[in-house]
């Protein structure tokens, strides 16, 4: 399978999307092997109790290093084998090869040597395996069959992806590759992951492998697995907003013995219903030839009240804020924007104006809620509104920057400040330095003779500091001839500062915060003719913190450097061949792409006393954490010692981040800037240092269409990653009568930092999505590269996904070890409200993993609110079995891996009849962007019962809905403290029938 990577570099081609995928860059190995060569490999395995943090108990993790797809599923001589993409070398994707496990109850796993390793020329990609019982191969005999890999060999030289054999003659432990690979070549880059099984009518081989970008399947027969024919090819269809990856084909009998019905699966990445990875599925007919699906026929949107559809040349009454949405609607894309599609009409709001750095806001006038459903069409980034965001404003507002050709509604008297700010030094001066952009003010007017004031407008303190730089003069207010920045309030000057008798303006700041509220002026005033009678200043900030360095300068400012990483000097914005750098503020940074990723080096402040209980900063570049291998990071060091840390996410944007050093108040310590990565995003970019009293809140970066009630955001909707714009809806039940109103925000600067909306109609039903229309194996964001075994004993079909999302897969906060398996779930297909459904359940063996006694729970009036079940019903690793009634309340469910600020909630919205899982509080959610969040999925109740069985284990919930027919994946990073089960309800009462809760043990 692909992975699609966010690169540094701009020179993305096609060929290198195919190898950055599930799969990521191919590294050359100093290997050679010959045509027909012995792969087994047998790594020595840490002995570990693999009770490390956030360690699965009862899911498939590798002991050590990278895993991702299954692969190889087949039972054979008592064993269910699972392979799996595995990186020998490290715990981020790479090196891919086959690692191996083993099961006699798909529970309980022996983890093998590495089954088939990546050599000099290839690489392993995703394939399927058999026992080729009737040795149509020739590999084996009929006495001893052999076992087949069918895999994707990747080059590493060229990038082609063929297909290829390799046999085992000892139930999988050792493999010899076939001598005349590969055995499908069509000359592709995007050709892979094939899954192959025995198809009984013909007597033949079947595989099903993806043309990846094409988003179809192809099928091929052969009688011997080395020889293939071509039979047919599906697709596209459903959804198609990224690479088609690892397919499956498998009959299934609907409702258990039932007409039998074809069940393929296709995942998708990006694209998936909850952003990203996904699965989903058809169901329809195989003939032995072709795969026909089942026909869904066209859809057409409710009809309703059109409440705008951008088809004038101005918003109108609507109002806008920035520049992102222009001067009005836009018939089309705009500056480098590709073609925009699904508009309704001629007309559509877009955000494209000004690329994706451009931020704004368009906002409806206020309207009577009378209708059931808003619907609409939204396109464009995917970035979530994430409750409880708000713009970020740690950057502050610049009162004066001094930039400009003259002082704008600022006063002068006397002739120290002339008519305009300086652009550096004057006749006579020192070198000036530590000033930001391209002017200052300086009052060294024909030396030191001149005096005179700089007096700004009134403004209103409405946050707690005031910072800006200062040089000059040491004559402070209230001396005979003073040299200072004063505050005046009520014309009385209540705060002041001098310079130090040096050309080098640094940041000073004055708390405000006892003056909230209150109008003040600044006046700049040189009353001194004598040596050093003038004044330096620049970048007066209103903020909510101290800033210590916001690298706007033309140095370090008595930072120190080594090595060629940071240059000489902060950087200005994005260097040469790297995208867009964005999110900074002013106008500079630091930015270590230097000779793009290949120099390294560290940059360290100087010494300062940690004087506030927060450390905020802006940060971006590469994810590589310090502690592990060539870390690309922000330290803060006290006493020698690293004591907090922070790294990018492999995002040219800066992002606010926040440590809480109140701990350490009062003591010395140094930042320090480090760069050792010399690989892909081997680079950080850092900006404003900002000492504060609070830290960050959530910082708002959405592209999002919002619906406001009383001025709160109370149903939000994002895009897709895509130009095309598609159907939404809001279901505005609970807001009868109520004044509302639409905005449209885009608040990102990033990569697909932009909005598109169009056709806005009141409806009595809702409309769907062209994702919402499609049949998702799981609908959340942490269950990809779905497949089934083969040759199962008993004629079930099981299936097994890998349990993470490439947005994030890298970064997830695990140590030794990064990747895991899904609980292997039972598949079947049953009608369900009039439609066939493929549903799953956890597989039964898992059953043996449960304590006895289990908690017991019924008949629970629950109040509107959360109780908790109590201590007897505290664990980390638990099966949950719950049926509620519906009754009055709007939400309900359960929260598990509970503590004070921590909390997972797996709820029932009885308004939008939906199931969901709620992670933004689950614990570690900030090593990125795209992991908190709220996955929601369709779940109808049956005579008014809502059944829900949750699996919880040490970072992650599996959700099974009613029948099985609706799943929820997500991983979660919950602390080891974070224990407790509750129960909630909102809006009134509900009633519990019966909850009843396991404690697992671990398979190990």
């Amino acid at each position: 399978m692909s992975r699609l990577t966010n690169r540094s570099r701009n020179n993305l081609t096609l060929l290198f999307i195919g190898l950055l995928t599930s799969c990521g860059t191919i590294q050359n190995q100093p290997e050679s092997r010959s045509e027909e060569s012995r792969v087994g490999v047998t790594p020595r395995l840490a002995a570990q109790a693999l009770t490390e943090r956030y360690r699965p108990q009862y899911h498939f993790t590798p002991q050590v290093n990278w895993m991702n797809d299954p692969n190889g599923l087949v039972y054979y001589a008592g064993e269910y084998h699972l392979f799996y993409q595995y990186n020998p070398s490290g715990t981020k994707w790479g090196n891919m090869s086959w690692g191996h496990a083993v099961s006699t109850d798909l529970v309980h796993w022996q983890e093998l040597p590495v089954a088939i390793s990546h050599d000099a020329n290839e690489a392993i990609f995703s394939g399927s395996a058999v026992v080729d019982v009737n040795n149509t191969s020739g590999f084996g005999n009929p006495a001893s069959p052999a076992m087949v890999a069918v895999y994707t060999s990747a080059n590493k030289a060229t990038g082609k992806q063929t297909q290829a054999l390799a046999y085992s003659l000892d139930k999988g432990r050792t493999w010899t590759k076939y001598a005349n690979n590969p055995v499908i070549d069509i000359n592709s880059s995007e050709f892979r992951d094939p899954k192959v099984q025995w198809y009984a009518p013909t007597q033949s081989w079947l595989m099903t492998v993806s043309m990846s970008v094409d988003h179809k399947v192809r099928f091929y027969t052969s009688k011997d697995l080395k020889k293939w024919d071509l039979l047919s090819e599906f697709g596209p269809a459903g959804a198609t907003g990224g690479v088609w990856e690892c397919p499956d084909l498998f009959p299934l009998r609907v409702d258990g013995t039932g007409p039998q019905k074809w069940v393929l699966v296709v995942n998708i990445n990006p694209g998936g219903i909850a952003g990203g990875s996904a699965a989903q599925y058809f169901i329809g007919n195989f003939d032995g030839t072709r795969f026909i699906a089942d026909d869904q026929g066209p859809y057409t949107p409710p009809t309703g009240t059109v409440f705008q559809n951008f088809e004038q040349s101005t918003f109108g009454s609507w109002t806008t804020t920035g520049t992102a949405f222009g001067p009005g609607p836009e018939t089309g894309s705009v500056n480098s924007q590709n073609p925009v599609t699904g508009i309704d009409g001629t007309r559509f709001a877009n955000s494209y104006h000004g690329y994706d750095p451009s931020i704004g806001t368009l906002t409806s006038p206020s309207f009577t809620v009378n209708s059931r459903y808003l619907n609409f069409k939204v396109g464009g980034g995917n970035h979530p509104y994430v409750p409880g965001s708000r713009p970020s404003n740690l950057a502050g507002t610049v009162l004066a920057d001094f930039n400009g050709t003259s002082y704008g509604t600022w006063t002068t008297s006397g002739e120290a400040f002339g008519t305009r700010p300086a652009s550096g030094a004057l006749p006579g001066q020192q070198t000036i330095t530590g000033y930001t952009g391209a002017g200052l003010v300086n009052t060294f007017i024909r030396g030191d003779a001149t005096t005179g004031t700089l007096t700004s407008p009134s403004f209103n303190i409405n946050k707690g500091y005031i910072n800006f730089l200062i040089g000059g003069g040491a004559n402070p207010w209230g001396s005979a001839n003073p040299t200072a920045i004063n505050l005046i309030v009520d014309s009385q000057v209540v705060r002041t500062a001098t310079g130090t008798n040096a050309e080098t303006l640094t940041w000073a700041s004055w708390d405000v915060r006892n003056l909230a509220g209150q109008n003040a002026q600044i006046q700049i005033v040189d009353q001194n003719t004598g040596q050093w009678g003038h004044i330096n200043l620049d970048h007066v900030v209103l903020t909510d913190g101290v800033i210590y360095e916001d690298f706007d300068g033309m140095n370090y400012r008595g930072w120190t450097a080594t090595g060629e990483a940071f240059g000489t000097r902060p950087a200005t914005g994005a260097l040469p061949n790297q995208q867009a750098v964005t999110g900074y503020v002013g106008s500079g940074l630091v930015n270590t792409y230097v000779r793009g990723d290949a120099s390294v080096g560290t940059l360290t402040s100087p010494n300062f006393t940690l004087s506030k209980g927060y450390i905020n900063f802006l940060i971006g570049g590469g994810a590589y954490p310090w502690g592990g291998a060539n870390p690309t990071a922000l330290n803060l060091i006290i006493d020698g010692k690293v004591v907090r840390s922070a790294t990018g996410k492999n995002a040219e944007a800066l992002a606010w981040t926040s440590w809480d050093v109140r701990e350490f108040a009062g003591r010395n310590a140094q930042f320090q800037v480090v760069d050792q990565n010399t690989g892909q995003w081997g680079h950080i970019n850092l900006d404003h240092l900002l000492f504060s009293d609070s830290p960050v809140e959530g910082q708002s970066t959405e592209t999002a269409v919002n619906l406001l009630v009383g001025g709160n955001v109370v149903q939000s909707v994002t895009g897709s990653n895509s130009e095309n714009l598609d159907w939404a809806s809001f279901n505005l039940s609970q807001y009868q009568g109520q004044q509302a109103q639409i905005q449209i925000v885009d608040r990102n600067t990033s990569g697909w930092g932009h909005i598109l909306a169009d056709q806005f109609v009141f409806a009595d039903s809702a409309s769907m999505s062209s994702l919402q229309r499609v049949n998702w194996v799981d609908w959340g964001k942490d269950y990809y590269a779905a497949i089934a075994w083969e040759n199962n004993p008993d004629g079930k079909r099981y299936m097994i996904g890998w349990m993470n999302n490439w947005n994030y897969g890298e970064l997830i906060p695990t140590s030794i070890w990064r990747g895991a398996m899904s609980i292997p779930r039972e598949m079947a297909l049953k009608t369900i409200n009039g439609k066939i459904k493929l549903i799953q359940q956890p597989v039964q063996t898992l059953n043996s993993l449960r304590q006895t006694p289990s908690f017991v729970a019924s008949n629970l009036s629950i109040a509107s609110g959360a109780r908790s079940l109590g201590t007897g019903a505290n664990n980390t690793t638990s099966t949950i079995e719950a049926t509620f009634s519906l009754g009055q309340a709007k939400k309900f469910g359960i929260k598990v891996r509970t503590a004070e600020s921590e909390e997972t909630t797996i709820g029932y919205d009885a308004v939008t009849q939906e199931v969901y899982v709620d992670r933004t509080r689950s614990g570690d959610v900030a090593f990125s962007p795209d992991f908190p969040g709220i996955q929601r999925a369709p779940l109808a109740p049956v005579n008014g019962k809502v059944k829900l069985r949750i699996m919880v284990d040490w970072s992650s919930v599996e959700v099974f809905g009613g029948e099985g027919e609706t799943v929820i994946t997500d991983q979660i990073f919950p602390s080891p403290t974070s224990q407790g089960v509750q129960v909630f309800s909102e809006g009134a009462t509900t009633v519990l029938d019966r909850l009843e809760l396991w404690q697992m043990n671990s398979y190990r």
